[in-house]
């Protein structure tokens, strides 16, 4: 194996490597960092097998199914001490916590490839490694909800099609994958088709009784940016727009009638505004949201809604 990974095909090499790192992990750190300096040599072929080997390890051989231990964080005691081969595996998981951040580290540097195939497999190896692992999870997720923002749009159609599969086997993750997204909403400089695509996929996120206060949060999210689109464009056509609307019209049922009606309140005129001036579309959820905001106890909207509908 040692002949193969000097004198080899890429391929042998790779096969090798892998193959001395599954034999005996422990003794075959130096085999790892022959991979993650391939991998951080971007623009060649060896790069791109370098990550998907690297990630394979990570995924079936390396990693546990709970987030590693730093050595320092080890109960070492006197009696921990006289153990050198408990002090042997605190040491090996200590360098592969360190190895595999290393690695998304590199994954996210391929995550701006020119390659738009590139950035598409790295993506897919960011979920699988979000889907079945704890370690690095809040890296992952990170570097997947940030190609919402990709300047090519099958990037960005693909990530939200990744992270929806993630919520429908993972649905405890649905809090903590919306706080990732609706951060991205509002962070300074992001392109309006990041604002999109995020709108886009928190709106598709599936709600249950349960989910007030998501549903509080997300309708908060969708209010925020419609005030910051109406102060910045007055666009009426927008995709982003009927996007807002329609997460609040999905996200309003989950709230009591009072509090939908309270966090609806202050924006009332523009939508209903939106009803006379915007495209068919856009009318159609701004009269949704109506619907339910200005509804009293029974559930009777306002003389103002049916005045706006007809």
């Amino acid at each position: 194996m040692k002949k193969v990974m000097s004198s080899g095909t890429l391929n042998d090499k790779m096969a090798s490597m892998m193959l001395m790192i599954q034999q005996s992990p422990v003794h075959r750190l130096q085999v790892l960092d022959i991979l993650l300096k391939m991998a951080s040599k971007r623009g060649k072929r060896e790069h791109s097998m370098a990550l998907e080997t690297l990630k394979d390890l990570f995924e079936t051989d390396l990693l546990p199914d709970r987030k590693l231990t730093y050595f320092h964080e080890q109960p070492v005691d006197e009696q921990a001490a006289r153990n050198p081969t408990l002090l042997v595996m605190w040491y090996f998981e200590d360098a592969v916590k360190h190895k595999f951040a290393e690695f998304i580290t590199h994954l996210e540097a391929a995550t701006h490839d020119s390659l738009t195939h590139v950035r598409t497999k790295v993506c897919r190896m960011s979920y699988d490694l979000l889907r079945t692992k704890a370690e690095q999870e809040q890296a992952n997720l990170f570097l997947l909800v940030n190609k919402l923002g990709d300047p090519d749009k099958k990037v960005s159609s693909h990530v939200m099609y990744l992270l929806n599969k993630l919520l429908l086997e993972h649905p405890a993750m649905k809090a903590v994958v919306a706080a990732e997204v609706q951060r991205l909403l509002f962070r300074p400089n992001v392109s309006d088709r990041a604002k999109h695509y995020a709108t886009a996929f928190l709106n598709q996120i599936i709600l249950a009784k349960q989910d007030g206060e998501l549903a509080k949060g997300l309708v908060g999210s969708y209010l925020g940016l419609f005030r910051k689109h109406m102060e910045e464009k007055k666009n009426f056509e927008d995709k982003t727009l009927t996007a807002i609307l329609t997460g609040v019209n999905r996200a309003l049922p989950f709230l009591p009638l009072p509090v939908a009606a309270a966090v609806i309140g202050e924006h009332l005129d523009s939508i209903f505004k939106m009803v006379y001036v915007a495209t068919f579309n856009t009318s159609i959820q701004a009269l949704q949201v109506l619907f339910q905001a200005t509804a009293d106890a029974h559930g009777i909207p306002s003389a103002r809604y049916y005045r706006a509908l007809y």
